[in-house]
């Protein structure tokens, strides 16, 4: 009955640790086979391997995190540091049993009552120890710091020799029997040793987040330098062009005067007619962009029009209204960005003699800020039902956070309006945003 019940409450515990703290990294169609083989694993290591239990879930658990979740890194760091908190919650309960009632780790092993209350305790630190991990990863996977693998995969080393530290701690003390004596030193070290380890990681964190947002803060300088460079040049051309065509209308005033209609003829084809092409270029299109008065998000599109501009695409840019104030202006940039790698990912897959098109609409209209993103796509596979989902897409395996972190951060924001229309083959994002919200 005992063994049952501790064997029963553990899987329980590496359940919560395992599959709760990383319910938002793995993909929903995966969610259902993780479950079931973390299950598994807890039930093999509990039936065979009694004396190695923690140590082979852990291992064995850790396995399958890598092989099931979206960010591998982020699955691993924060399970392993919720299992090293579960470690300490575990010693100091039993530290307090101890100091208040003189019942040793043996004696309430002992007692089937004592190890249900020992056990519904712990059980309930632990899913609040799962649900708080869980809402923690999920904030990483939304900041930028999901892509900083380096720094992660130290933080990961540091993390996993303390678990194998740990583990080696906890063998050992069964093997000697749980003698209180090596139970209040463990109890002891492990508390300070995990207060320690959560001041590292705090400030450690901290350091890679400053890091990170100046770098956000250079790239969006840098950004906004590629386009006032871009804008002078474009300037310049058009003060180049004005000049070039001046003499263009002179000469081809010269022909009309002298009556030479053939001249003029020849002339018109050969120089007058291939300026055209360089009136109507998609470039000139985004010129448009005067009318958002807003430098992080004028940047961002600017760059991603460029992007699409390389592959070839027809370009559409209209911005009727000024728009130089909005409401959270570095989510709504976020929002934007995403939707457009999106649209320019989705031209990349149509064929070659189909035209790429991409449209960015922008006007305020009856108090409220409007985007539109458009795009045409050429997918026979697409499930329109799944595209917002975690870990959907059609580009293969460690894809489809896009659509997904776009929402969660849609979730965030209740007064703006979010609309997708699919129609044929034509891809549109739709934001409707209050004018009278404060910019930040």
């Amino acid at each position: 009955m005992l063994l049952f019940i501790n064997y029963a409450f553990s899987s329980i515990y590496m359940m919560c640790n395992f599959f709760i703290v990383n319910i938002h990294n793995i993909p929903t169609r995966k969610k259902p086979k993780a479950f079931i083989l973390l299950l598994a694993v807890n039930v093999v290591a509990s039936l065979f391997f009694r004396d190695y239990y923690a140590i082979c879930v852990c291992i064995l658990s850790g396995l399958l995190l890598y092989a099931f979740s979206m960010n591998k890194i982020a699955a691993l760091f924060f399970s392993y540091t919720n299992y090293l908190l579960l470690v300490c919650s575990n010693y100091i309960i039993l530290s307090i049993a101890y100091n208040l009632g003189h019942f040793t780790e043996a004696a309430l092993a002992a007692n089937p009552t004592h190890t249900l209350i020992v056990c519904t305790v712990q059980l309930a630190i632990v899913i609040a120890s799962a649900i708080g991990f869980s809402k923690l990863q999920l904030s990483f996977l939304h900041s930028s710091l999901s892509g900083s693998r380096k720094p992660l995969m130290l933080l990961m080393a540091f993390i996993a020799a303390c678990v194998v530290l740990f583990l080696l701690n906890i063998t050992y003390e069964h093997a000697k029997g749980y003698s209180q004596e090596l139970v209040t030193y463990n109890s002891i070290i492990f508390i300070v040793f995990f207060v320690l380890t959560a001041i590292f990681l705090m400030f450690a964190i901290r350091l890679l987040a400053n890091n990170e947002h100046l770098k956000h803060q250079n790239a969006q300088y840098s950004s906004l330098n590629d386009y006032t460079a871009n804008i002078e040049s474009m300037y310049k051309n058009i003060r180049e062009f004005k000049h070039e065509y001046l003499n263009l209308l002179l000469t081809m005033h010269f022909y009309i005067e002298s009556g030479d209609h053939d001249s003029l003829n020849v002339y018109y084809k050969d120089y007058i007619l291939p300026t055209k092409s360089r009136m109507t270029s998609s470039i000139q299109d985004f010129t448009a962009l005067k009318n958002l008065d807003i430098a992080e998000i004028k940047s961002l599109v600017y760059n991603k029009l460029i992007r699409a501009q390389e592959l070839d695409c027809t370009i559409h840019v209209e911005i009727t209204s000024v728009i130089d104030n909005i409401m959270s202006k570095v989510h709504i940039a976020e929002l934007i960005g995403i939707y457009l790698d999106n649209a320019i990912d989705a031209l990349t897959d149509i064929p070659k003699d189909i035209e790429k098109e991409l449209s960015f609409v922008a006007f305020i209209e009856d108090g409220n800020i409007n985007f539109i993103i458009s795009n045409n796509f050429y997918s026979t596979d697409l499930d329109f039902c799944s595209i917002n989902r975690l870990g959907y897409s059609t580009k293969g395996k460690d894809r489809g956070m896009g659509l997904y972190l776009a929402n969660k951060l849609l979730e965030k924001h209740k007064n703006i309006v979010h609309n997708t229309i699919i129609e044929e083959n034509k891809f549109t994002q739709r934001l409707i945003i209050p004018c009278n919200g404060k910019g930040s």
